[in-house]
């Protein structure tokens, strides 16, 4: 049975981990696991290292963003995170 409140705080860490923390291949051992990882988002190619490269070049390119979380709905195994994106000029 799915623990809706568990899988938030799951999108959370791995969120957290992968943009906040900028380590995007320790999310994606941690969270994704063995399974082959299908990027939503068209700038980024599908698979694992795809994302680690993406990631760790925009942690290069904008140094000190960051995310904070406004809400996290959850139903079933669907998580959604609604975030707030902090530029470091706005802290």
């Amino acid at each position: 049975m799915s623990d809706p409140g568990k899988n938030k705080a799951t999108a959370k860490a791995f969120y957290d981990l992968r943009f906040n923390q900028c380590r995007p291949a320790e999310a994606l051992d941690l969270y994704v696991g063995s399974s082959s990882y299908i990027q939503h988002n068209p700038h980024v190619g599908d698979g694992k290292q795809a994302f680690v490269d993406y990631f760790e070049r925009m942690a290069a390119h904008y140094q000190g963003e960051s995310v904070t979380f406004k809400r996290a709905l959850a139903e079933g195994d669907h998580v959604v995170l609604h975030c707030h994106q902090i530029w470091p000029d706005e802290e």
